[in-house]
């Protein structure tokens, strides 16, 4: 994760604005683009479920086998491949032996935002040592009919 840095001599000239690297300004409208597409998918699903009952009862269904992920991110799943059986982000696939296809395109899912909690939250009662949530931002996961075993001649 990229942290945004304010240089000591902008400090002394009484700027605080924080340096961004022009990387970092430029996946700022991207990050929000892409927030808005995923929040723009849901509520015209969540519209269809709502007005279709064989919809919700498909939804439904595909909602009792994913219990590790929120509603919001089961609905997202099952609105980009309806036909997924299980879930995990690239890198906990390689930690299972297994490698996403080459040419596979990862289904958009929200995820939290963390940041320490500020001297206004420990007083109101946040654990100094826990991480509240501030926001989302998009990430991407794959369904395991996107990914293969990785063969014992790859692992040596």
């Amino acid at each position: 994760m990229n942290k945004i840095t304010t240089a000591p001599n902008q400090l002394a000239l009484g700027l605080t604005t924080p340096i961004m690297s022009m990387a970092q300004r430029d996946a700022r409208p991207n990050r929000q683009a892409r927030l808005d597409a995923a929040k723009a998918v849901l509520a015209r699903g969540l519209a269809g479920v709502r007005d279709d009952p064989k919809a919700l009862a498909a939804y439904l269904a595909f909602r009792a086998r994913f219990h590790d992920y929120s509603p919001r991110n089961t609905m997202l799943i099952f609105l980009q491949r309806p036909t997924a059986k299980y879930c995990m982000g690239f890198r906990s696939w390689t930690k299972h032996g297994r490698r996403v296809l080459k040419g596979e395109r990862g289904l958009t899912v929200l995820a939290p935002i963390l940041r320490r909690p500020t001297e206004g939250d420990v007083a109101a009662g946040h654990d100094p040592d826990d991480r509240v949530p501030v926001g989302f931002r998009t990430t991407t996961t794959f369904d395991y009919e996107q990914t293969e075993a990785v063969s014992d001649d790859a692992l040596v």
